[in-house]
């Protein structure tokens, strides 16, 4: 089995698509559905789906969902998360597996960034 596709309801879609594009080299093509714009992008063969908030009921003001995200420079994705409209939960930590941080992105959604090492 394979997750082929994560569709998150969105509030601030400007913002939330430029982030993921600055933070994880992502390309957003926009779609027309049911009556609005959707964005798609392709994550490493995982299809990310923004879809407006209201379109999906979803009335969440954050932590929709929280996504766990291997990188292979810590320093450098806090870096340009925070550059890219999002906001440090704390310092970056190291532990056995390697080096963690928390971030949130525009809509308030937390994410860890990982590095292994």
């Amino acid at each position: 089995m394979q997750l082929i596709n994560i569709t998150l309801a969105v509030h601030r879609m400007e913002a939330m698509c430029t982030f993921y594009t600055q933070l994880l080299g992502l390309t957003f093509q926009q779609q027309e559905l049911y009556g609005t714009i959707l964005y798609r992008a392709d994550w490493n063969g995982m299809e990310l789906l923004f879809c407006p908030a209201e379109l999906a009921g979803n009335t969440a003001t954050q932590n929709r969902h929280q996504l766990e995200i291997s990188v292979p420079d810590i320093k450098q994705a806090v870096a340009l998360a925070l550059a890219h409209g999002g906001q440090s939960m704390g310092p970056i930590t190291t532990n056995d597996k390697g080096k963690s941080a928390g971030v949130k992105d525009p809509d308030q959604n937390s994410l860890v960034l990982t590095q292994p090492g």
